[in-house]
């Protein structure tokens, strides 16, 4: 509360050298040296001074969970690459981690084989 009063007190010390009353803005409070005495506000040179008095507190910080998007890998595997980071925008079915996958080798096999077999006997015969 000091401080704000310190800064307009300066702003009122330092435009009062003209002598011309300035109109006071709608946002501003300017306070009279009667004030600024009762209220014993003193206008200084701004300098580097040690901190009387600190309060120190205990706390946590959290994040909301209303506000996180868990993502999820439908195979198991080991992270190769993170291709996003946070805080980046992605659209919906962009790769965000290329995965080497044990599991999905497995399953391009499974799948592979029996597309290659009815082939089997052409290449056979080269």
């Amino acid at each position: 509360m000091r401080l704000v009063f310190f800064a307009v007190a300066c702003v009122a010390a330092c435009g009062g050298a003209s002598g011309a009353r300035e109109v006071q803005p709608d946002d501003e409070v300017w306070l009279s040296p009667a004030q600024m005495a009762k209220a014993d506000i003193q206008v200084a040179e701004a300098q580097q001074k040690p901190i009387e008095q600190a309060i120190t507190v205990s706390g946590r910080i959290a994040f909301d969970d209303l506000h996180a998007t868990h993502v999820f890998s439908p195979v198991t595997g080991r992270v190769t690459r993170v291709l996003a980071k946070p805080g980046d925008r992605v659209a919906k079915g962009a790769s965000l981690v290329a995965i080497l996958s044990p599991d999905v080798g497995t399953a391009m096999l499974i799948v592979a084989v029996p597309l290659a077999v009815p082939s089997l006997p052409a290449v056979r015969g080269l």
